[in-house]
């Protein structure tokens, strides 16, 4: 299965899209930028997490999330990251998470997934409500990626499972 989705999932990383990538990376550092003001205090932990969540969203998605969004996605990845933080390292939370028993820190893991699978189920949605896209970002690539053998393709939980898992990477690399 690993195998597959990787191949499904290599196209996104050969050479000319990461030059495409590195394009958006610098569109989103300038757009940034462009809203400093001279002596103003930037927080530049906040600056690069709207900076990283802009070239997630834009290299995955093609389109800009707001900065409402933006800021609601940054809070939950991060409350989702001190959530997981404390759930592994109580054997009994982890069980209760595995089994879906509702203690409290398992009920608020799977708030914030709910949270962040609402935003990406949002955009697989809209992609399949436009037949007519012509984009190149990479959730138009693992919706119009097949298997060569069986020529199936994802569904659409292993395209939102594929795309958490850019969202979370970026994310967290930036943190």
């Amino acid at each position: 299965y690993h195998k597959r989705q990787r191949q499904l999932i290599k196209p996104a990383f050969y050479p000319q899209r990461i030059e495409e990538y590195a394009a958006i990376m610098v569109r989103c550092a300038e757009d940034e930028i462009g809203h400093w003001k001279d002596q103003e205090t930037i927080n530049i932990n906040q600056a690069m997490t709207r900076i990283t969540l802009q070239v997630i969203t834009r290299a995955m998605f093609g389109s800009v999330l707001d900065n409402e969004v933006i800021t609601e996605v940054g809070k939950n990845l991060s409350a989702a990251f001190s959530v997981m933080t404390t759930i592994i390292q109580n054997p009994l939370s982890l069980y209760c998470l595995e089994r879906e028993i509702p203690l409290p820190i398992v009920r608020r893991f799977f708030t914030l997934k709910e949270a962040l699978d609402k935003v990406i189920n949002s955009f697989i949605a809209s992609y399949r409500k436009d037949t007519n896209r012509k984009t190149t970002d990479l959730l138009a690539m693992l919706m119009d990626a097949k298997d060569e053998e069986t020529g199936t393709g994802m569904t659409d939980e292993q395209i939102r499972d594929e795309m958490m898992t850019f969202f979370i990477a970026g994310h967290e690399t930036t943190t």
